[in-house]
């Protein structure tokens, strides 16, 4: 069963199973307050204007999904600035979200992307500006295009967004923090990659880190194979376990000074 509304709800929302129906997919645009941004009314667009300038708050407030959930569609949760809880974590099973499926949800704090998910649309999180915590557990997500602004803009209003590689991910794509409009990158101030399982990393994937930023790195193969800037340029500290670090990270040797804290070395930024 899709889930698709014609009355948008308010306040708190669960989408619940019923014994004959599992809900497995979330419609395009079924809580925004559009029907399809490339076939935008003006009555719609006039209202979309209101909500982006902060004169309505839109959307429910804490959104419960279904474990069996496998699709989110595009444009699904589009500027629901209300919503501060849309819970994934549960949807083991999900595979896709679409494009510009959170774009907008300013109140939104924290998001988990689950295990399976494989596609991500562009601007999928874009101008989540008050998101602070970002849980990405993705084993295998398919690599992204240049400019595709996944995360454009996410933590621009709060203190910045901790973002953690959970401990099964295996690859991290092309371009995962890429904005498509270069002025609105990602406010990362940590990232904790946790997963010691990475075989691959994609072109560019750290390429968004424009802001200083701490690197937690329990990585070997990060450690011995990004050894250029993207990753550590704008960092002011990177904590790399003790048990992975041979010494041989040269740019981290070259441009920051190592101390010891516990089981990690901590490279502080010269």
């Amino acid at each position: 069963m899709t889930i698709e509304l014609a009355n948008k709800p308010k306040g708190d929302y669960s989408i619940i199973e019923g014994d004959d129906y599992t809900v497995t997919a979330i419609g395009a645009y079924a809580f925004a307050p559009i029907n399809d941004i490339g076939n935008i009314t003006q009555e719609e667009l006039e209202y979309l204007a209101s909500i982006i300038n902060g004169d309505i708050d839109y959307g429910p407030t804490n959104i419960e999904v279904p474990e069996t959930l496998l699709t989110i569609g595009d444009g699904a949760f589009m500027y629901c600035t209300n919503s501060v809880n849309i819970d994934l974590n549960i949807c083991k099973n999900l595979l896709s979200i679409g494009v510009g499926a959170f774009t907008g949800c300013y109140s939104l704090l924290s998001i988990t992307i689950p295990e399976n998910v494989n596609t991500i649309g562009r601007a999928a999180f874009s101008d989540c500006k008050n998101l602070v915590e970002l849980n990405y557990n993705a084993i295998a997500l398919n690599d992204l295009e240049y400019g595709n602004g996944v995360f454009q803009s996410i933590g621009e209003d709060s203190t910045g967004v901790k973002v953690t590689i959970g401990m099964d991910v295996k690859s991290i794509p092309t371009y995962i923090f890429w904005p498509y409009t270069d002025a609105y990158y990602p406010n990362v101030i940590e990232l904790n990659i946790l997963s010691d399982n990475i075989e691959y990393i994609g072109e560019g994937a750290f390429s968004g880190l424009h802001y200083d930023h701490i690197v937690v790195l329990n990585s070997s193969y990060v450690y011995l194979n990004y050894l250029s800037g993207a990753l550590f340029s704008t960092a002011t500290t990177v904590r790399v376990l003790a048990s992975i670090d041979d010494g041989s990270n040269t740019y981290l040797n070259d441009n920051f000074t190592k101390t010891t804290e516990g089981e990690y070395n901590v490279y502080t930024k010269n």
